[in-house]
């Protein structure tokens, strides 16, 4: 990766930290609610376990691989408008 230059550093870094809280506010929202409302949650059953439960334990996995995932592909492109990309 080479060196941005003073003036192109602020565009991508301002673009690079507007996806990090674009992707970030989602998932830290997710895990409140279900934290927040756990008790509620868990009054109904799903597959025999608290849905709280499950809802923290596999909502968590699912929305957290796809938030990585979200995150590289944007990155990614990111990267490519502002001529920072690697080519492996």
């Amino acid at each position: 990766m080479e060196m941005l230059d003073l003036k192109f550093r602020r565009p991508y870094w301002t673009e690079t930290r507007r996806l990090v809280i674009f992707i970030l506010v989602p998932v830290a929202v997710f895990v409140l609610v279900v934290v927040i409302f756990m008790r509620q949650f868990d009054t109904v059953s799903f597959i025999g376990f608290p849905l709280g439960y499950f809802l923290l334990v596999h909502g968590f996995i699912i929305i957290g691989f796809a938030a990585v995932v979200w995150q590289a592909a944007s990155q990614d492109r990111i990267d490519h408008r502002h001529g920072t990309h690697e080519d492996v």
